[in-house]
């Protein structure tokens, strides 16, 4: 703006002026008072001041100020500094905290304190204010990602209320909403909308002189503020008093005496805390919206969210070209979220896009980098990076509440007030203190504040975590700080361990915010080389009872080896040594670790409870035991186990102990082809009491009462009573999704033979994926081959013979090398079945051969029937010179089902038996034997075995008819 903007006239009534601060600045006349009196200014520096004031808050280049000063001349940049050095010295630029003006490297002054034009000092006022209509409030943004709802709301409080505080973290995006909400109501007011900027105050001696600055009003001799107060009296304005927060107590008794004492005044105040004073109302602002941990959009349901929106322009502005991809859309929402959605972090990040990529920046976000990241040059200074911003606020602090923040970075996510207080303790601190100095950190925007339930739970933002380490280390107090934090997890884990028998960990933890970073943080720092054993072992032992809790096996295995490597002369033989030893067992069986290793595991946990007279922890070993002998198909040894556990059992004497023991005994029963037992003693497990399932869960895990599910599931389908078995079998598939535990996973996988005994597909189908989803999420390798195995016999099931032979017997060679050997007889006979469908009869031949023996030397019974019968169709597919065996085989099979009970396999021997028959004519002596069979039957007449029977019994009457 030229002088010739501001109009002529004399030194005693100039047509216009600029005032800041104390000073008037008369351009036309080329004269500079302060406080009335004039200021000597040489020539040059006048026309500095003349060009920086009129450009105030944008920085004027070194090129525009060598014009305004020495006009068609070329002359060195040295003049122009040394004449900026003179203008600061005459206006006393840095004396008592005052600043005007800033260098900016490279491109040159910006003036940064609040300036205002006014058209004549002869008119009133406040009429000079509304003839700007505004002009004094920064420059609307085009655009404002994701604020419309918060700008919207601000101004209908503004309306109602007539002084609202917005209030945040910095960074957060105050300023920027409250001076969208400014332009909005503008209009409400004439125009006569006002902003000061209390950032450039170094202190609440310059507020007086700042107000009336900001106001166009003369400086008062006497009571600056009670002068503002009769000019406003009853003048309607809208002021906005932004970034309050460092002179809040000064800032505070101000505001609220321009309410209470003015009738149209309306405040609208940004800061860091509230002011906490009559009249106000206090908007929190909190950052924007960004796609939630568990959430993976693609670039279309990504910029739905205003954090992502804005790095998107902010990238595009950066790079003038830029469009988000579906693939880099979870990496951008990564870095929104680690972010917390905070607008100033996220428009920095966005300016690194076109230097290190997308992926890069989200790379230097886990190197804890982004404190330096620089933005605009003409930001003002405390958001030019994250670490000015966070450092604005901490050097306001006490000296107890820089100690108690600095301590309190240590925690990750959400956090309790116990938790702060046994983190943040220490010398010279007392309890009293450390709680005001919590409440006052989340009064000051430091401590997100949060509410679960009725519990408060309080939470420090991402980077200002990075910003604290940074300071915790340079205090020398993060040894202190991080044991304190270890010590308290490890006091939470015992608590949820003592409370095991009455509720589940993860329930007594859950109000504890983010306790398992928080435990994940413990376990890293306890294990550093310099820090205390006797707190790092049994942190361990405690979290690896969690991780088998929440299906975190592959921690779980991670953080008992490194304890048990760990164990010294004093840690070995201990309560702690086995039960790491049980929980490393435990999560090398979930994910397909060294057999070996996982027997010798729960042997040495087995032998230490024996000796150490821990019976209940004895248990749960032989529990895991009998697990390991079923994989291995070691059948006879599974039953020893078994009947050990009931001895044990006994002894324990916990009546819910017998119940799992029971549970025990009729998986054995089962495999050994005892299904009546096996049933009975499985009974329980369909709705077992709360105490014997919490028992069964601390015993033994969850998966055992669904294997004993699985196995009553089994024996109702293989006795007949096929709704019963699908009822069942859907109602606990229903249970174990909403537990969402990975444990129960190898169990359900064997429940699909009861979903294909019908004809709709889509049930084995959907529960298959379900299973494989749960499975790849949780890294559980033997289950990803249990469940690649049932795809097969569904295929072959479904006529899919070539696909899913092949896909059948990948996945049995997968299991054998998993030694995973359960079920192995009974996949290599229907493996065979499929392969002399398509005409490999004699390598068909081959494997039911090599699997007949190996199940009845082992034990595995309970469907020796069924594999008899599956020889039997493997002869009849050689034809008539098969036939004679075939017969006896259907023969064996029928014998054996009714030993064992096993109406199921009764019926599809005698089905096989008959089809057999009926192809040399009529053949009434197996019709109505396969008749009788029939009969036995009281429901699942929908099956697919029940109807072609009924179609086989059916077609035979006609016949005769």
């Amino acid at each position: 703006m030229s002088t010739s903007d501001y109009g002529a006239g004399s030194a005693r009534a100039p047509r216009g002026f600029i005032g800041f601060g104390p000073f008037r600045l008369y351009p036309s006349e080329r004269a500079l008072e302060r406080s009335g009196v004039p200021v000597a200014l040489g020539s040059r520096a006048f026309d500095l001041l003349t060009a920086l004031t009129s450009s105030a808050g944008d920085v004027v280049s070194m090129e525009d100020l060598l014009a305004a000063a020495w006009p068609g001349l070329t002359v060195a940049p040295d003049n122009l500094r040394m004449q900026i050095l003179a203008l600061r010295r005459a206006l006393g630029d840095g004396e008592g905290g005052a600043k005007f003006i800033e260098s900016v490297p490279a491109r040159g002054y910006c003036f940064i304190a609040p300036a205002v034009f006014v058209d004549s000092d002869g008119a009133d006022p406040m009429v000079s204010l509304r003839g700007q209509r505004g002009a004094a409030l920064p420059a609307r943004l085009d655009r404002i990602s994701g604020r419309e709802a918060d700008i919207a709301e601000i101004c209908e409080r503004l309306r109602r209320n007539r002084f609202v505080t917005v209030v945040g973290p910095g960074g957060i995006g105050k300023t920027t909403v409250a001076t969208a909400a400014a332009h909005m109501m503008a209009a409400d007011f004439g125009g006569a909308a006002r902003f000061l900027d209390l950032s450039f105050l170094a202190g609440p001696d310059g507020l007086p002189n700042a107000l009336r600055s900001a106001l166009g009003l003369d400086e008062a001799a006497q009571d600056p503020i009670s002068a503002v107060i009769a000019e406003l009296r009853d003048t309607r304005l809208l002021l906005v008093l932004d970034s309050c927060e460092h002179v809040v107590e000064a800032i505070a008794a101000v505001a609220e005496r321009l309410f209470l004492e003015t009738s149209e005044l309306h405040i609208l105040a940004t800061s860091r805390e509230p002011l906490r004073v009559q009249g106000e109302r206090v908007y929190h602002l909190a950052g924007l919206d960004y796609p939630a941990d568990d959430q993976e959009p693609g670039a279309a349901e990504a910029l739905r969210f205003p954090a992502v929106s804005l790095f998107v322009e902010r990238v595009q502005t950066s790079l003038g070209h830029f469009e988000l991809s579906d693939d880099q859309a979870p990496i951008v929402a990564g870095i929104c979220r680690r972010l917390d959605g905070v607008a100033l972090a996220i428009e920095l990040a966005a300016g690194r896009v076109g230097t290190f990529g997308v992926e890069g920046v989200a790379a230097q976000l886990d190197e804890e980098s982004e404190l330096s990241w620089t933005g605009r040059r003409t930001a003002v200074s405390r958001h030019r990076t994250l670490r000015e911003t966070i450092d604005w606020s901490f050097n306001f602090l006490t000296e107890v509440e820089q100690a108690t923040l600095r301590r309190l970075g240590i925690i990750a996510g959400a956090f309790t007030l116990a938790a702060a207080k046994a983190v943040a303790r220490g010398e010279g601190i007392a309890e009293d203190d450390l709680v005001e100095a919590i409440g006052s950190l989340a009064t000051k925007s430091l401590l997100k504040v949060t509410f679960v339930n009725t519990a408060v739970q309080y939470r420090i933002l991402d980077t200002t975590r990075a910003y604290l380490r940074e300071k915790l280390a340079a205090a020398g107090d993060a040894r202190a700080a991080s044991g304190n934090h270890a010590g308290y997890y490890r006091h939470l884990l015992q608590l949820a361990d003592d409370r095991a028998l009455e509720t589940a960990r993860r329930d007594t933890l859950a109000y504890e915010g983010n306790y398992l970073d928080n435990i994940r943080l413990a376990l890293g720092w306890s294990f550093e080389p310099d820090n205390e054993l006797p707190l790092a072992i049994p942190l361990a032992t405690l979290s690896g009872a969690l991780f088998v809790e929440l299906s975190l096996f592959i921690e779980c295995v991670q953080w008992c080896q490194l304890a048990l490597d760990r164990l010294d002369q004093e840690t070995t033989g201990t309560t702690n040594e086995l039960r790491l030893r049980h929980s490393y067992g435990l999560g090398l069986m979930a994910t397909g670790g060294d057999g070996a290793l996982i027997l010798a595991s729960f042997n040495r946990a087995y032998e230490l409870g024996e000796q150490r007279g821990e019976l209940d922890r004895a248990f749960m070993s032989l529990v895991q035991l009998h697990t390991l002998a079923s994989r291995a198909g070691n059948i006879v040894q599974g039953l020893e186990i078994a009947q050990r556990a009931e001895t044990i059992a006994r002894d324990i004497n916990l009546p819910e102990a017998s119940v799992v023991a029971d549970w025990l005994l009729g998986l054995s029963k089962f495999v050994n082809g005892d299904l009546i037992a096996a049933k009975r003693y499985c009974e329980s497990a369909r709705h077992p009491s709360p105490a014997a399932d919490t028992i069964s869960r601390i015993y033994s895990g969850p998966y055992l009462r669904a294997r004993a599910v699985c196995v009553l599931c089994w024996t109702l389908w293989l006795g007949g009573a096929f709704d019963q078995a699908l009822a069942l079998a859907e109602s606990f598939l229903e249970e174990v999704k909403q537990q969402n535990d990975s444990a129960n996973l190898i169990p359900m996988t064997f429940m699909t033979q009861v979903f294909l005994e019908f004809e709709d597909r889509s049930k084995p189908d959907a529960m298959l994926d379900w299973l494989q989803s749960m499975s790849e999420r949780h890294s559980l390798k033997p289950q990803l081959a249990l469940v690649s195995a049932w795809r097969g016999i569904v295929q072959i099931e479904h006529g899919e013979l070539e696909a899913g032979s092949v896909t059948l017997e990948a996945a049995t060679i997968q299991l054998e090398a998993n030694r995973y050997t359960v079920y192995q007889d009974r996949f290599y006979s229907l493996l065979g079945d499929a392969l002399s469908r398509l005409g490999q009869i004699d390598r068909a031949q081959t494997l039911i051969d090599k699997a007949i023996p190996h199940a009845e030397e082992l034990g595995d019974l309970f469907h020796l029937a069924d594999m008899y019968r599956i020889k039997g169709d493997i002869f009849t597919r050689r034809g008539p010179e098969g036939r004679d065996d075939a017969l006896a085989c259907y023969a064996r099979a029928v014998e054996l089902a009714r030993d064992q009970g096993a109406l199921l396999w009764e019926l599809k021997a005698e089905l096989a038996r008959t089809r057999l028959a009926i192809q040399s004519g009529p053949a009434p002596a197996a019709v109505s034997r396969l008749a009788a069979v029939f009969v036995a039957f009281s429901e699942g007449f929908e099956s697919r075995d029940m109807m072609t029977a009924r179609a086989m019994i059916d077609g035979d009457a006609n016949d005769r008819l």
